[in-house]
């Protein structure tokens, strides 16, 4: 059911709609090698875990969702530079990192670019005068 909002002198409908022109739709079928790839993961136990089985297209959209936070946080680092730091970086570092351990090469790429992102805009010479 789709429901129908007056905005800005316009009538929005909520609900699946067509992606923007100029935009690309993402789907699981549009990106056939990384939901091969989200499968098998899909398909792997974590040790001595208890693991619900996830469907492709749920894992497809974590790890899109997981890229799309660790961008936001590149982007923020970008916004505030050298005010990014105390409490906010303390934060974002530890789960940024872990998701440099990602198994979805998606994921480890943009936490890698978040944290190139805050060593270059927050005033750290790499990576590893950001951890020490």
């Amino acid at each position: 059911m789709k429901k129908s909002t007056q905005k800005g002198g316009r009538r929005a409908t909520l609900g699946k709609q067509p992606p923007p022109a100029g935009h690309k739709q993402i789907t699981a079928g549009s990106q056939p090698n990384q939901v091969q790839e989200l499968q098998k993961l899909g398909k792997q136990s974590s040790t001595g875990e208890r693991q619900r089985k996830e469907q492709p297209q749920e894992l497809v959209e974590n790890a899109l969702l997981f890229r799309v936070m660790l961008e936001g946080v590149g982007a923020a680092a970008r916004s505030l530079g050298t005010k990014f730091t105390g409490k906010i970086l303390r934060s974002v570092l530890v789960p940024t990192l872990e998701r440099l351990g990602d198994p979805c090469e998606l994921v480890q790429a943009a936490a890698y670019a978040a944290l190139a992102s805050i060593c270059s805009n927050c005033g750290y010479g790499s990576l590893d005068h950001l951890v020490a």
